[in-house]
């Protein structure tokens, strides 16, 4: 009974990395585990066993593709979503807490615990970060694909859905809009 001792398979490693709304794979595989005859296996059954084994780890990786890319490799949660925006739109922050006189503690509320008063100047600070990144219009239009490409874990159904809120004040129809995405997420993942 054999269990393959001269058989060496270098070590597999596999690295992840973020693009977009999307997780890609790559996989790193040294050249030896292709290479069958650099394995110095004494059958033939080893080398079907290693080739079996290669075959369901590259589905197994093939298969992660698919998952949506609200599935991470760690818990998600709504501070970690907010962080995420306040990244988004930290290059535009100043500026539109500048342009629409939004306090300082209502920004850093909302990165930091959702916390969305009911202030005009905070409402328009949502608008003038949506307009600068091309995510708004001053009018209050919202670019559904644009947003959901924007911002993380946006998709466009939620887009869609908290778009479609019929409010002439365009700063109040952001404001309301971010409101919903930020309650539908809520209601995905827990505040930490």
């Amino acid at each position: 009974m054999s269990h393959f001792p001269d058989c060496s398979i270098r070590t597999i490693q596999f690295a992840r990395r973020r693009k977009g709304n999307f997780w890609n794979s790559a996989i790193y595989v040294s050249p030896l585990v292709f290479n069958l005859n650099a394995l110095n296996c004494t059958s033939t059954e080893a080398v079907d066993t290693v080739k079996m084994k290669v075959c369901v780890l590259l589905l197994l990786v093939t298969a992660s593709e698919g998952l949506p890319s609200t599935t991470p490799l760690y818990r998600m949660n709504m501070s970690n979503i907010l962080h995420l925006w306040n990244k988004t739109v930290a290059g535009v922050t100043l500026k539109c807490m500048g342009e629409s006189g939004a306090k300082p503690e209502h920004v850093d509320g909302f990165f930091k615990y959702g916390m969305m008063p009911d202030d005009s100047y905070f409402k328009c600070y949502f608008l003038c970060n949506g307009v600068n990144l091309g995510v708004f219009s001053p009018t209050g239009d919202i670019y559904l694909w644009k947003w959901a490409q924007t911002f993380d874990y946006i998709d466009f159904a939620l887009a869609r859905m908290c778009a479609s809120i019929p409010e002439p004040d365009p700063c109040h129809k952001v404001y309301l809009a971010i409101k919903c995405v930020y309650n539908a997420l809520y209601n995905r993942y827990i505040l930490y």
